[in-house]
């Protein structure tokens, strides 16, 4: 995360396993000697039903983490660690309408992509990134199997990829596979 008003950067953490609160991490990166970084513990947040968080994905604009827990749901935090009650939940969705585990989660314009991790074909999950997230936008699928980890990136990459790329892991043949935003974006209902 880095914080828009003073560009001071942090690394949010999980873990396999620990307790039920204080359960992800917060560290400051700054300089430290001979040119290494030192992280700095700032703060535990966060809750955890006994699951273990698979994915995190930080909006450095809207200031807030996303953590995916692999049985239940995605948790929403406040970023900033010095923002008021910021260890407060302020979120907790896509609880229904998985079959499989949470894995992968990444963010794309008005969304948050959060991969259902389906044996023969994996789903992502489009939820909204601001107002309500009780239901999926839109669901796709591209034929990979058991992705654990999504990446996007949403700058044009020229003529072929001008909304951006999706890169998700294929666990069945250990390869990834690079999707198209354009016509995924283009397919989420605007209703």
């Amino acid at each position: 995360y880095r914080r828009p008003k003073d560009g001071v950067v942090f690394a949010i953490v999980s873990r396999k396993a620990g307790p039920k609160e204080g359960y992800l991490w917060q560290y400051r990166l700054q300089p430290g000697a001979n040119g290494k970084m030192d992280a700095v513990k700032v703060r535990e947040f966060g809750l955890n039903t006994g699951d273990e968080i698979e994915a995190l994905a930080v909006d450095d604009a809207a200031g807030l983490v996303y953590a995916a827990e692999e049985k239940t749901g995605i948790r929403v935090y406040t970023a900033d660690p010095d923002a008021p009650e910021g260890n407060k939940e302020l979120d907790f969705f896509g609880r229904e309408g998985f079959t499989a585990d949470r894995e992968g989660i990444a963010l794309v314009d008005k969304y948050v992509v959060c991969t259902d991790q389906k044996v023969s074909s994996s789903e992502y999950r489009l939820y909204n990134r601001s107002g309500s997230r009780k239901t999926a936008r839109a669901i796709f699928r591209c034929g990979a199997d058991e992705t654990d980890g999504i990446e996007i990136e949403s700058r044009s990459l020229g003529p072929k990829f001008p909304k951006g790329i999706m890169v998700v892991m294929n666990s069945k043949d250990k390869n990834f596979f690079i999707l198209d935003l354009a016509p995924m974006l283009a397919a989420v209902p605007t209703k």
